[in-house]
């Protein structure tokens, strides 16, 4: 005899069945309005633990909302351990591997391997408020004109930031435009445009990021690939398609995120790469966007570049001097951009 009951082999098989990598967690019957989806690479698991753990702890109803973790090509792979918290509070949770590095790459998954009306991007360095989930489902049963809203992305009071560094705040994910609601069609950047973490993102417009993709590969090239990586606008390039689809932006200041930034990026040779990256990314965007694009006047010619910088570094360096050299080479990046083949 091995002293094992019946009741103790039961809940071996159970830890077993548990163990499998992608399976969902609860086998209850659920109405899922809301697919969350955490796209991570090589996250910082202490982090990663508490974005978990935030999700865990939602005001929402368990069944309302599922979450999926896109691990992407982390190496070692993200472990099923992380989702323990989810299954003790009962809310279906997986964990799906994607090869293909890029951030592009795992929305794209996400997209595939989701069914819910509305998917929720959290990154794994995002840590929600109770009621993020809630306010969520309620704002998008309400507003049936917008396609896609964000809310406030703080820095969590225990990141110090350097005055110099806070200009380039704004390029790392972090939003807040105050207690007053903004929501509104767009062709164009528009302050209520949300970035894609924290975002919620109807079906529809996340059909037409997959449609797009497949029209036009250089989609995908936009977006981080790896923890050293400057590219960026796979966010804009989402949010971009509700107007396709007849749909608004929004901003909705009762989505609270604290975003923890690992302190490498509050350096400021990441920041000047980050800027310079980002003027290389908006001329893709726009090339996406606009396969017919022309360049710009005041990136037409070398003396137009000269123009631009002379005009509007001075402005940037009332914000401070590192972030106007930052946005000089934004500038240089972008008229660079634009000589390159498409």
């Amino acid at each position: 005899m091995t002293g094992e009951t019946a009741s103790d082999l039961a809940a071996a098989r159970s830890r077993t069945e548990a163990s499998e990598r992608g399976k969902v967690k609860s086998s209850r019957p659920v109405a899922v309005k809301v697919d969350v989806c955490i796209c991570t690479h090589n996250p910082d698991y202490s982090v990663l633990r508490l974005a978990i753990a935030a999700l865990a702890a939602q005001s929402a109803d368990a069944n309302t909302y599922r979450v999926t973790i896109i691990d992407n090509a982390s190496t070692p792979p993200v472990p099923e351990s992380v989702l323990e918290p989810l299954e003790a509070r009962g809310v279906n949770s997986r964990i799906i591997r994607e090869e293909k590095l890029g951030i592009a790459q795992a929305r794209l998954r996400a997209a595939h391997e989701t069914d819910a009306d509305w998917l929720c991007f959290i990154d794994d360095d995002n840590v929600v408020t109770q009621t993020y989930i809630e306010a969520g489902e309620a704002y998008a049963a309400n507003n049936s004109h917008v396609g896609a809203f964000g809310g406030r992305l703080l820095m969590p009071p225990t990141i110090p930031v350097r005055r110099h560094i806070k200009p380039f705040l704004p390029y790392l994910g972090i939003k807040d435009l105050g207690d007053i609601a903004l929501a509104g069609p767009s062709t164009a950047w528009c302050e209520w445009e949300p970035p894609t973490a924290g975002s919620f993102v109807s079906r529809q417009v996340m059909n037409a990021f997959v449609l797009a993709t497949e029209r036009e590969s250089n989609v995908l090239g936009l977006g981080r690939r790896g923890l050293n990586s400057s590219v960026s606008c796979e966010d804009s390039f989402i949010m971009r398609g509700a107007h396709g689809v007849g749909k608004s932006l929004a901003y909705v200041p009762q989505l609270i995120l604290y975003h923890h930034l690992r302190l490498n990026r509050l350096k400021l040779g990441y920041l000047l790469k980050l800027l310079y990256g980002y003027g290389k990314s908006h001329v893709l965007l726009e090339r996406c966007l606009n396969p017919a694009l022309q360049t710009p006047h005041y990136y037409k010619d070398f003396g137009a570049l000269i123009a631009t910088l002379q005009s509007q570094v001075p402005i940037e360096a009332r914000k401070s001097l590192a972030f106007a050299v930052g946005m000089a080479g934004y500038h240089i990046a972008s008229w660079r951009a634009y000589r390159e083949p498409i």
